[in-house]
Order: C-alpha cells, then sequence, then structure tokens
C-alpha cells in the first residue's frame, strides 16, 4: 500500500471554445498505427466505417490516445505527455490544429459534447488530472483530485456520469453540462482493469479485467457488480456495446466475442457468446480500445497490428466481412469511431 500512498491523482475541467460555425454530423473513424517511417512518430489515420474505406494520414507522436466528437467534425490527439491536439476537417483535408499543453500525462481522453473533452493522467508528480476543453482558450472550469493510481480507462455515459478506471476500482463522478465536477464517493474495486464501458440508458456499465479475464456488469446507482462472465482469452483488452446495448462485444487474448445483454439490469444472456479468433496483441497495451463498433451497430473494427490492417466482422455473425490496409496502416493498434 505504500506505493498508492505516494500517488496523488487529480482532475481538472477546462474549455475551450472553438469554433462551433461547422456543424456538420458524420460518422468517422481514427486509427492509431506505428510510423514506418520514423521511430518517433506515430500515425493517424482517418477513415470512413460505412465504405469502409482508408482517408488521409496524419504523423502525431510516439505514443497518443485519440478521441472523436460526438458531431464526428473534429477529434482529439494526446501524446499522453501532456499536449493535446485538435484533429479538424475530417471529412476532407484533416489537420492538426493548435495546441494544448497540460500539467500531466493525457492517458485517456472523452468527450463529452462536441466542444468539451476530458483527459486524465498523472502528472510529474503522480497526479492524475481531468480536463474538459473546447479548441480556441483554455479557461479552467473546476478540478477534483483524489487518491489513487494512475487512471488506465475512462468513459462518459449518456446521462453526463463520468467513470474512471484505475488499476483495480472504478470511481463515479458526475459531470454537469457546463464542465463542473462532483464526486459521488461510490468507487466499484475489482482485479486490475483493462477497460470500462457505460452501457446505453447510463443504467449500467461493464468492466474488462486484464489476466483474470472477467467482464463485470455493475449498476451505476449502486456502482455493485450484479453480473459476471469470462472471456476466452487469457486476458482481456477492450471492449464497445452496440447501440442499443443489448449487445457487448469483448476483445481478449486472441478472441473477439459477443454476449448478450439486458442494459437495464446488467445482466448477461444465458447463451454461450459467439466468438471468433483475431490476431494476437500483448497484454501491456492497458487502456488502449483495439475494437469500435460501427454506430448502425453492424460492423466492428478490429486492429491487427500482426498483418498491417483493421479486420471488419459482421457484428451478427462474427465473419469477416472487409478489410482496412493500406500504406497508412503500420501495426494500426488502436482505434475509436464518433459521430452519427
Amino acid at each position: 500500500m505504500l506505493f498508492r500512498s505516494l500517488l496523488f491523482p487529480c482532475i481538472i475541467i477546462i474549455v475551450l471554445f472553438g469554433s462551433l460555425a461547422c456543424t456538420t454530423t458524420q460518422e468517422v473513424g481514427l486509427i492509431g498505427s506505428h510510423d514506418s517511417d520514423s521511430s518517433a512518430d506515430q500515425d493517424i489515420t482517418v477513415f470512413n466505417p460505412n465504405g469502409p474505406d482508408l482517408g488521409e494520414t496524419l504523423s502525431f507522436a510516439q505514443r497518443y490516445t485519440l478521441a472523436v466528437s460526438p458531431t464526428g467534425n473534429r477529434a482529439f490527439a494526446s501524446d499522453r505527455q501532456g499536449t493535446v491536439r485538435t484533429i479538424v476537417s475530417l471529412d476532407g483535408t484533416p489537420s492538426l490544429e493548435g495546441t494544448l499543453d497540460l500539467p500531466h500525462r493525457a492517458r485517456v481522453l472523452a468527450v463529452m459534447s462536441p466542444q468539451i473533452l476530458i483527459a486524465a493522467g498523472t502528472d510529474l508528480q503522480n497526479a492524475s488530472k481531468t480536463m474538459v476543453t473546447t479548441s480556441l482558450a483554455s479557461q479552467i472550469i473546476d478540478t477534483f483530485e483524489f487518491d489513487g493510481a494512475n487512471v488506465v480507462a475512462m468513459d462518459i455515459c449518456d446521462d453526463e456520469t463520468l467513470l474512471l478506471a484505475r488499476s483495480g476500482s472504478v470511481r463515479k463522478l458526475i459531470v454537469s453540462s457546463n464542465g463542473n465536477l462532483s464526486d459521488t464517493g461510490e468507487v466499484f474495486s475489482t482485479r486490475p482493469i483493462a477497460d470500462v464501458r457505460c452501457a446505453p440508458g447510463s443504467a449500467t456499465a461493464i468492466v474488462v479485467t486484464t489476466r483474470f479475464r472477467e467482464l463485470h456488469a455493475i449498476d451505476l446507482e449502486t456502482m455493485d457488480s450484479v453480473d459476471t462472465r469470462e472471456v476466452a482469452g487469457s486476458f482481456g483488452l477492450s471492449g464497445a456495446f452496440n447501440p442499443d446495448g443489448d449487445r457487448f462485444f469483448a476483445r481478449s487474448e486472441g478472441f473477439v466475442e459477443v454476449f448478450d445483454f439486458n442494459a437495464a439490469t446488467g445482466s448477461f444472456g444465458s447463451d454461450d457468446p459467439l466468438q471468433t479468433s483475431v490476431a494476437l496483441v500483448n497484454a501491456s497495451y492497458q487502456g488502449v480500445r483495439m475494437l469500435a463498433v460501427r454506430n448502425d451497430g453492424n460492423r466492428v473494427f478490429v486492429t491487427d497490428p500482426e498483418n498491417d490492417r483493421v479486420v471488419v466482422l459482421n457484428a451478427s455473425t462474427l465473419v469477416e466481412a472487409d478489410v482496412l490496409s493500406g500504406s497508412g496502416l503500420h501495426d494500426p493498434l488502436s482505434i475509436v469511431i464518433g459521430g452519427e
């Protein structure tokens, strides 16, 4: 417990008021890959989930985290060391716009609205900080601090509940529409965590653990576990819901599975999950989203770094439906989809 006593996480909320004139709503995805021409940079490739087809590629930083706004007209990239860039013109020639330097490592990102970004991570003094931002100017709205280990995953629910997953616990906070943070004091404790995802409707969530291979369905009112399942691989990696919240796609070592789920009660279906084999990845990529579901729920995108591609699965059968590959994809690992 000495290690925990030395950590002092902090959450900071900042608003960046960007140009809101661009209100085009679209569905867009981002893929994070290694840059084959540079050991220092990695690539961010924009793609159209409905093609599916690849778009332009940008070089950013050696390690980063990605998030797309709900409108799909902008995205955010953090280098995990404290720099956040806004990616604009996603439907044309994307570009990196502006730089926000944070006093902490922005390990994870979540977008609550087109202009509010939440970032969390530890600074040089081991303080975890979350920021809510938009794109023109930085304005700190609120700061929240708490003791504990580094944040490894985060998700914002439909009702503005914020779930922060650390090494072995999930903390519940509330983010108001104007960016104010409040702590509920409620925590779900479990084994080491790889991911946490809110179910549509905000009644429940699913926590993906790493080497213990568990999926915990938790009630967000009480933060208690209501049901548990095991994944097929030897450790869990990431997961995502379909839009209706009645199916949860889980990626583990070498597998993708789909579990029937009741988003209102937190109960898994009684049938064995449908599964398919996928590329193996390193368990050290904790908190990296390696699976994404298209907004209509019909396609699942899974990164395949071993073969320099993204595999597109039919969501109903988990049979391969398409493949994304090209010069911009070299060891692709992270993938996110946003917009409508």
